[in-house]
């Protein structure tokens, strides 16, 4: 219907402009006789007498609107009406005088009620002001003038009311909410939404209350929305016009500032999407997977959170001796992986030059000692492969912990996500946020790095199942075959600084192979074949833990395994295998734990660090000596260790005692 207004108001407007011209003479001589209807009037010209012609009558004034159309100018007449004749049948009026020079004509302003139950009210014409009475004129013009004047003054209310009916519709149309101040308030976001009206314009804060949920929750953000006038009116996004509000937001003008919003509580939405989990573990290594399937194995459920899209794929090989294969067989992983992997049957100790130094048979020295060198990828899958579905949760960066009391901590992750835990177990590696929370320092540069790869044979390599050392000074390096098809190869060199990242493969390949460009020529055989993608440069490190100096592994219901608690060089080939061991002690301990509440579990928490770092701290000190011994680069020593110490002193036996490690098996427990 509002948009039907402007054509109503235009018909009326002819209608009435063809009844002002349907009563004015036609256009005939002056001296034509004419007979014809006239509106009320007061004179009646003779027939005989010609009338000057009258003064131009000026335009009215324009309605001050902004919807008001341009002013319309009366043009003056051109010849001088013709005689009028009376209705015998109409009453004669009042009598008005002709105006010589009419007065400017009156505006007219809308002045909307403020109990007007429409946006749209109806607006009489205005009354033309009456005539002094001691203005007079002749019989001879003053019928004419007259008869100008009422036409102009018809004129003059029907543009008013047509400009007022146009204001009106104007005003109905920019009756919308436009937002004027929009204040950032933390999590919500504070508008003011603008009512404009004739001649008025009032303002009703809202409160927009929207809650960001995480991506993985897939829910739409929470809106609401209340105004800000009292606790009992509410205001949801249906607009009318001011003059139908209740009368409660009508007196808002009085109680709200245009300049600021009075505070009020909004309604928000309360979703929480903080999720629940009794163990959480960081990090999906070998140390974080082993955990969760020791913890499966025993019918406890947990949760692994790996900050990649998928298992980590670096790496190339490890080897793992006898204590680690226990542990393997304990979970139940350890005869699919024998299946793939080549047992290591001895150890060849050379000089750089291609001379033996010393061998050994691993029957022979160590009877029931178990060496294979693994793929890194190939056991993370076997491991996560024994797994419940669903149980690693990948593109899942941990961002903070924030302990909780007694009833855990909470997990934020990088993603929004939020997990509230009972038992959090960081098993995120050599540079561990959750080690780093609990107050470790950062792990200790030892002055030497180390290049690794994997060669490949499709055909088959023609290298026996031993371990391969060969000594210079201030470098070794090393071989071992993995299967039929591939040998693990490595390279130790001294450096004061672990130098620039290179992230070329090409590059680091090169650089490796010019450091033993004249060694034997089966090292170089089994680089060559080396794809330039499996080249990697890592740093050696490792934390020493002091009693008294270094946090405890474990704080209120937050423990750290494997790399994460304590880093250690690869001198031993134990990093693995101690990894692999924390986590079925851990387990074993915090299974029979979890039923007695956060004391019992702080208590097997503790017991774990104890039993552990008993085991631990020798085998990182240890590792670091025997490193350092190796990576000597004085000629005398060298040439001690070659000639002395390595063929007549070394003994394989007690070098190997640390990897006798016995563990109880850990039945598999019958889902219901």
């Amino acid at each position: 219907m509002a948009s039907q207004v402007p054509m109503l108001a235009l018909a009326i407007s002819l209608c009435l402009l063809a009844t002002c011209f349907a009563q004015s003479p036609a256009s005939s001589p002056s001296n034509a006789p004419s007979t014809m209807v006239t509106p009320p009037t007061a004179f009646a010209a003779p027939p005989t007498t010609p009338s000057p012609p009258p003064a131009t009558v000026p335009p009215p004034t324009a309605i001050p609107s902004p919807s008001t159309p341009p002013p319309v100018t009366t043009p003056p007449l051109a010849t001088p009406p013709p005689a009028l004749v009376p209705i015998a049948s109409s009453p004669p009026p009042a009598p008005l005088a002709p105006a010589v020079a009419p007065a400017p004509l009156t505006t007219v302003s809308p002045a909307p009620a403020p109990n007007a139950a429409s946006p749209i009210s109806s607006t009489s014409p205005t009354t033309p002001p009456s005539p002094s009475p001691s203005a007079s004129a002749t019989p001879a013009d003053g019928g004419s003038r007259a008869y100008v004047h009422g036409v102009s003054m018809r004129l003059t209310a029907f543009l008013g009311g047509l400009a007022l009916l146009l204001n009106k519709y104007q005003t109905r149309k920019n009756t919308q909410a436009r937002v004027e101040e929009q204040v950032s308030c933390g999590r919500f976001t504070t508008s003011r939404c603008c009512f404009s009206g004739a001649g008025d314009t009032r303002s009703i804060p809202f409160i927009f209350s929207i809650t960001r949920l995480p991506r993985h929750t897939q829910t739409a953000p929470a809106l609401s929305m209340a105004a800000a006038t009292s606790p009992s009116s509410f205001l949801f996004l249906r607009l009318h016009p001011l003059s139908s509000f209740p009368s409660s937001l009508r007196r808002c003008r009085r109680t709200i500032s245009t300049s600021r919003c009075r505070a009020m509580a909004p309604i928000v939405a309360s979703i929480d999407n903080t999720r629940k989990e009794e163990i959480v573990v960081v990090g999906a290594g070998i140390a974080g997977l082993a955990t969760a399937l020791s913890f499966h194995r025993l019918g406890v459920g947990s949760v692994v959170l790996e900050q990649g899209e998928s298992l980590r794929a670096g790496g190339t090989s490890l080897t793992l001796f006898k204590n680690g294969w226990r542990v393997l067989d304990s979970i139940g992983v350890a005869d699919e992986l024998r299946a793939q992997f080549l047992q290591i049957q001895g150890l060849v100790m050379r000089a750089d030059d291609g001379r033996e130094l010393r061998s050994f048979v691993f029957e022979e020295e160590v009877p029931g000692q178990e060496v294979r060198a693994v793929e890194r990828r190939v056991l993370l899958e076997t491991l996560a492969s024994r797994l419940p579905p669903n149980t690693i949760s990948f593109s899942s960066r941990l961002k903070s912990i924030i302990k909780e009391g007694n009833h855990g901590s909470l997990l934020e992750l990088e993603d929004g996500g939020r997990i509230r835990a009972k038992i959090v177990i960081g098993c995120d590696g050599v540079r561990s946020p959750v080690a780093k929370w609990m107050g470790f320092s950062e792990p200790k540069y030892v002055g030497h790095c180390a290049f690794r790869g994997l060669g490949i044979y499709p055909g088959g390599h023609p290298y026996k199942a031993k371990v391969n050392y060969i000594y210079g000074r201030g470098l070794r390096a090393g071989f071992v075959p993995v299967s039929p098809t591939k040998v693990y190869w490595f390279i130790c060199f001294n450096s004061t600084s672990p130098g620039p990242r290179i992230s070329d493969p090409a590059v680091l390949k090169q650089e490796a192979l010019n450091l033993v460009r004249s060694w034997p020529m089966e090292l170089l055989d089994v680089m060559q074949n080396t794809p330039d993608d499996s080249v990697i440069k890592t740093p050696l490190v490792d934390r020493w833990l002091w009693p008294g100096l270094t946090p405890s592994a474990s704080s209120k219901g937050v423990v750290v395994v494997g790399d994460a608690w304590h880093p250690m060089t690869p001198n031993l080939g134990q990093g693995a295998c101690c990894a692999l061991e924390d986590s079925v002690v851990l387990a074993k301990k915090l299974a029979s734990a979890i039923g007695g509440g956060q004391d019992s579990v702080d208590a097997a928490m503790q017991d774990y660090s104890q039993e552990r770092w008993a085991r631990i701290f020798p085998l990182t000190a240890r590792s670091s000596l025997v490193g350092s011994l190796l990576q000597w680069d004085n000629p005398l020593v060298c040439a001690f260790r070659n000639n002395i110490m390595v063929p007549k002193l070394v003994s394989l036996g007690p070098f190997l005692e640390h990897t006798n490690f016995e563990c109880e098996m850990l039945e598999p427990v019958a889902s219901g």
